[in-house]
């Protein structure tokens, strides 16, 4: 239906365009390019040529924490875009809807809303991910400093892959493709919900 395939092409396009219920691939805009996330361009770069300080472009990354994640679960969904139980169980057909596991996630849940742990604190959205290059523990120990007092398991440390237990959870998607479960959580809990909690 209609409904259905703009809900689908509403996150795999920059512009989406209808002419009454039918795709009009004339004028869509297939891929992410920059006016996905940060809106029309063409002030921006009349602002750029006129060298003024006013760049008129939105810059997603000003955003409080919360207000960051709910900005980028437009696509990459947040809880109430999904049915909790089929996050819990980490449903392959919702595993790569990163917003949703990170709300469920203790760090975002008890964090004040402005400083709550957000996308761009592990992710740079101009580029693809670099295992090698990425530092995530950085996002981690910014609140969890020493992480070896909290630790059962001997060699933790500040320099440990915080990622490797605490998102460990992966699943093959789509086409062959593999996402990591973005709620974060012990190793060591059950996945449950309780009176709303998820740990």
């Amino acid at each position: 239906s209609h409904e259905t395939s703009a809900h689908c092409l509403g996150c795999h396009t920059t512009a989406l365009e209808w002419t009454e219920d039918r795709l009009d691939p004339d004028r869509t805009v297939f891929g992410i390019q920059c006016e996905r996330c940060h809106g029309p361009g063409s002030a921006h770069v009349d602002a750029i040529l006129a060298g003024t300080k006013a760049l008129k472009i939105y810059n997603p990354g000003g955003l409080r924490g919360d207000e960051q994640v709910r900005f980028c679960g437009q696509c990459h969904r947040v809880p109430a875009d999904l049915e909790p139980h089929n996050v819990l169980k980490v449903d392959p057909s919702v595993a790569r809807h990163a917003g949703a596991g990170l709300m469920l996630s203790a760090c975002f849940r008890r964090s004040p809303p402005a400083s709550t742990i957000a996308c761009l604190d592990c992710h740079d959205p101009h580029r693809n991910i670099d295992r090698a290059r990425d530092d995530f523990n950085r996002s981690c120990l910014r609140c969890h400093s020493k992480p070896e007092g909290s630790h059962k398991t001997a060699g933790i440390s500040t320099s440990s892959d915080c990622v490797v237990c605490h998102m460990k959870v992966e699943t093959e998607g789509f086409f062959g493709l593999h996402f990591t479960s973005h709620w974060i959580r012990r190793p060591d809990r059950t996945q449950r919900l309780e009176g709303g909690r998820h740990d």
